[in-house]
């Protein structure tokens, strides 16, 4: 596949997934160029709603390791008492089971989308309420001023006018001391805030028309009435602009605000008995009405659609968010693309009301700026990281599709040996770069290593996760760096809390390199402190390797040495060593 049909299923799948599920694979199927294209598209489809890229670095610090795979950070080493103080891995669910954040924890596909909207509905409404009771009110009280300066104000009219402003201010104080309304209570505010006004127009209009027709001033009727329609558009108006609603609840409420002065000139004109020079209702109005009803209908419909959009479509420095694949502890993991590029990536955030951990926070920029200095094609790629005006903190990777090494042995148990030293070598070379910049990983494990499909490629090594990552510098001293790592892959100097070098990550390669061979990591026990003691004294077996080829025991023994003065003294005599089986 060249760089240019890649480039086209890339933007064939962005479009795709901002559609409904239903549809995104026969868009797909509609608007490729070529079947490489196609495949490559439905591909990332595919992948799109199991795997995401992202780990999840901000988690609690206080929860203990669910299995002996979980990283975790020791003050002081075991000396110290062991005291756990983050696990942020839990346990893997069956890999085809929900979508996961890769290397951390298990995402779910989540209605954060529709509780967002949902809560910014509630709380416009609420706003929009109380601006509907002061225009309505507004309204009356000058309708009530003209009438009076008219002399046209009765004792009747006013008490129900009176009753009404007494209802919306009742219920424009209960909206501004109430913030926790449910939607079911503002509906029935809002039900009362334009039903009130709508009721004392209906009286009106029958009790005037009755007046009229009495005094034999039945010809003014239809004048009147011309008033009533007026005001009832006037009501729609009301409603459409401040009343934030879909289409169908507006065509509801507007269709039967429009049908009211209708059906009481009708049902006046049935119950009691007009000149025959009156004319039945003049059908220009109730036309007009109707139509004022259909416009705040559709423009009720396209402000819902845009409010819907607009919650969806946030933007994160050049980056717009499409949709929500996953979410950890504080972090939303987002499918996002950038607005010139076009180019689809993992956005990270975490919520500044989220981010109540300053360790949290640190690590997260640890992790952005320590993989940032890194370009090799192995390291995950940074694109962007920032913090909002909101204090919303992200980070923009690379997307990917594929699964963890750690999914990849679940499913087969064990991997060939050309596969495996595949992977090693592949290691060696993007950890030969941050060895160079002095940085140490210091938590290499089959969770934190990617098996991309990039580019038509299969099996290309990302290695994910900086979030532990030193530099020498840190291991040294008094003030040396909080000892950390998964257990099942610690070195016996990162255990004691010594100086590290990139020796120590040697160390984790072979265990990974052991466990992919032969289903176990060298040690196995089922509690913490056995499995130390084992990195620190015991020589694991490595007999069943050489059941696989004579000279692998050679090649872990040296990776799995005590000290590391006599491990390979960096990754690239490893990768030469392993290159030997090539």
């Amino acid at each position: 596949m060249s760089p240019d049909e890649f480039e086209d299923a890339q933007q064939v799948f962005l479009k795709a997934v901002q559609l409904p599920n239903a549809e995104r694979e026969d868009f797909v199927r509609q608007h490729c160029r070529s079947e490489r294209v196609r495949d490559e598209a439905l591909s990332l489809l595919k992948y799109h709603g199991d795997e995401t890229l992202l780990p999840d670095t901000a988690t609690s610090l206080e929860r203990r390791p669910r299995n002996l795979d979980d990283t975790v950070q020791v003050a002081g080493g075991p000396v110290a008492g062991g005291r756990v103080l983050s696990s942020p891995e839990p346990a893997d669910e069956p890999i085809k089971k929900s979508p996961q954040v890769i290397g951390r924890v298990d995402a779910e596909r989540s209605s954060a989308l529709s509780e967002r909207f949902a809560q910014s509905t509630n709380q416009l409404l609420r706003n929009r309420l109380i601006a509907a009771t002061y225009v309505l009110s507004g309204m009356l009280v000058f309708v009530t001023v003209m009438a009076a300066a008219l002399g046209e104000l009765h004792w009747v009219r006013l008490g129900v006018r009176g009753i009404t402003l007494c209802s919306l201010g009742v219920c424009c104080w209960y909206l501004k001391t109430r913030f926790d309304c449910s939607r079911r209570m503002l509906r029935g505010l809002e039900l009362v805030i334009i039903a009130t006004p709508l009721v004392e127009l209906a009286l009106i209009q029958w009790f005037e028309s009755t007046d009229m027709l009495t005094q034999g001033n039945a010809i003014q009727i239809e004048e009147f009435r011309a008033i009533a329609f007026t005001a009832a558009s006037i009501y729609i108006a009301v409603y459409g602009m401040f009343i934030p609603s879909n289409w169908r609840r507006t065509a509801v409420v507007t269709g039967l605000i429009a049908l009211l002065p209708t059906a009481i000139s009708v049902m006046h004109q049935i119950v009691y008995t007009y000149p025959p020079d009156v004319q039945w209702m003049n059908f220009l109005n109730p036309t007009l009405i109707l139509a004022m009803a259909f416009t705040a209908t559709v423009g009720s419909g396209i402000v819902h659609r845009v409010r819907r959009e607009a919650e969806s479509a946030k933007f994160y420095g050049q980056y717009q968010l499409i949709e929500e694949i996953g979410h950890g502890a504080m972090g939303v993991v987002y499918l996002g693309k950038h607005q010139m590029l076009k180019r689809p990536a993992a956005i990270k955030l975490i919520r500044g009301e989220a981010a109540g951990s300053p360790d949290a926070i640190n690590q997260f920029e640890k992790e952005v700026q320590a993989t940032a200095t890194l370009s090799h094609w192995n390291t995950v790629q940074i694109y962007d990281y920032g913090i909002t005006e909101s204090n919303d903190f992200f980070c923009v990777m690379e997307y990917l599709k594929g699964v963890t090494l750690q999914q990849r042995l679940k499913r087969h148990q064990t991997l060939d040996l050309k596969s495996s030293l595949d992977i090693v070598i592949q290691l060696c070379n993007g950890l030969e770069e941050a060895h160079h910049k002095g940085l140490v990983h210091r938590d290499i494990k089959p969770a934190n290593i990617f098996l991309a499909e990039v580019g038509g490629f299969p099996d290309v090594v990302k290695l994910l996760d900086f979030g532990l990552v030193v530099t020498r510098a840190e291991t040294e001293g008094d003030h040396a760096a909080v000892v950390g790592g998964t257990p099942a892959y610690m070195s016996p100097e990162q255990i004691r809390g010594d100086s590290l070098d990139g020796r120590s990550d040697i160390y984790a390669i072979g265990c990974v390199l052991m466990e992919c061979l032969t289903g176990d990591a060298p040690f196995q026990a089922f509690q913490v402190s056995q499995l130390v003691a084992d990195h620190l004294f015991r020589t694991p077996d490595l007999t069943p390797l050489a059941q696989i080829d004579f000279a692998l025991p050679k090649l872990l023994e040296k990776c799995l040495a005590k000290k590391a003065e006599d491990r390979f003294a960096d990754v690239a005599q490893l990768r030469d060593a392993c290159r030997q089986w090539g």
